[in-house]
């Protein structure tokens, strides 16, 4: 791209949008009140739509989520991620609530490697299960597209890298099935990366932005990445548009 002097997403074909929808993740507080207090905060920003952690017992999340529908209104879209930390059984019961909470999406509920125990959780329940962040090539995400074991496809450009990524979402558009970023670890390179596939195919569905994970991925770069109101930008200029601050570098290299 900096060598024909044109974006990464030119490259790929051209983008289908220049901005592209998010949903934020990592609402950080010791409490539900003060993570549903910076979700507003984000909502009064634009966003719509927010993914909450099951970082204690399943009850815990439920009534975080609760609480976060009752002042985010009807019309915000609210995603879990169970983290990999549930059973078959458990799995189909909390699945069970979260069809009548009418969640968005369901991620990695089981072991991230259990083909056939997602297939069978996405017949049982209603909610969309989400997987895929694990998982670097076509050949590995294969068996969950033929079992029908996921309802949206959750690829990381940073393990799969940008061509692998492009013929994994292909796959996901095969297959119907809508495709949402991973993209809650990494830095400035990486996250530019998934911006320019995100922007280059036509089954997007979101692209996560964790507030403190972009702080931190932009330490090393000379500009922040692009965040707008409910959506994030793709990075202008040449390439991946990012350039890394070597002076920032300096105290990380070693002679």
């Amino acid at each position: 791209g900096k060598a024909l002097k044109v974006r990464v997403c030119d490259l790929l074909g051209g983008p289908f949008c220049e901005e592209l929808p998010a949903y934020i993740s990592g609402l950080s507080g010791a409490d539900d009140e003060t993570r549903i207090s910076q979700a507003e905060r984000y909502q009064a920003r634009g966003f719509s739509a927010f993914k909450l952690f099951m970082d204690g017992e399943p009850d815990a999340l439920l009534r975080l989520y609760d609480g976060a529908r009752e002042k985010l209104g009807s019309n915000a879209k609210l995603m879990v991620d169970a983290l990999w930390r549930m059973e078959q059984a458990e799995a189909h019961r909390f699945g069970h609530q979260l069809d009548v909470r009418r969640a968005a999406c369901y991620e990695a509920p089981l072991k991230p490697e259990d083909v056939q125990g997602h297939a069978r959780l996405v017949a049982g329940v209603e909610t969309a299960i989400a997987v895929g962040e694990c998982w670097r090539t076509r050949w590995e995400m294969r068996p969950f597209f033929e079992a029908g074991a996921l309802g949206v496809y959750q690829p990381d450009v940073g393990r799969t890298g940008i061509t692998e990524g492009m013929k994994l979402c292909s796959l996901a558009e095969l297959c119907n099935v809508p495709v949402a970023f991973h993209v809650s670890i990494g830095l400035g390179v990486q996250i530019a990366a998934a911006l320019h596939v995100a922007a280059s195919i036509p089954n997007l569905m979101y692209v996560e932005c964790n507030p403190k994970v972009w702080e931190v991925a932009e330490g090393l770069l000379k500009a922040s990445l692009p965040v707008g109101a409910g959506v994030v930008g793709i990075p202008e200029g040449p390439g991946l548009g990012v350039e890394i601050d070597e002076e920032k570098l300096r105290p990380f290299v070693t002679s």
